[in-house]
């Protein structure tokens, strides 16, 4: 591995981290200019493929599902290859933590985390016109079913 390999891994692990962030946040603007226009995006449920405008509505759905919702998203086991065409496959687990619960009419901070959901995701990252890494593709698989609320 050459030494810009490793620094475009370390580079698409940023993307991925900063794309769970941005989700966390709420900016789903954000969240989703780190994609490409033309993104293939597959879908838990073996759904898909999405365009980037489909996925950021299934997201926006599971992340505002009631008001005042707030989530973790943690990403771990990140490993990517360069591949010969010049992107890069990644594999990594992404654990969701719900940090509020609707009760009632009441949106309640949780007194400790609660898993929502443990995914490993697939993705393939290229550059965009200006050199930055973007989601090409992403793959979500759960590996643990989504907790019912």
């Amino acid at each position: 591995m050459t030494p810009q390999d490793a620094a475009d891994l370390v580079a698409c692990e940023r993307v991925a981290s900063l794309f769970s962030h941005l989700l966390d946040e709420g900016d789903l603007d954000a969240a989703f200019a780190l994609h490409h226009d033309d993104v293939r995006f597959y879908g838990p449920d073996g759904s898909g493929p999405f365009d980037r405008a489909g996925a950021r509505e299934d997201a926006a759905r599971v992340r505002f599902a009631y008001p005042g919702r707030r989530t973790l998203h943690l990403i771990s086991n990140f490993i990517g290859t360069p591949l010969p065409d010049g992107t890069v496959e990644a594999h990594y687990y992404l654990t969701v933590y719900e940090l509020t619960e609707r009760v009632g009419d009441e949106t309640l901070q949780l007194a400790a985390p609660r898993i929502f959901v443990l995914a490993a995701e697939n993705a393939i990252f290229s550059r965009a016109v200006g050199g930055e890494w973007k989601y090409s593709e992403q793959h979500l698989s759960l590996v643990a079913p989504m907790r019912k609320r």
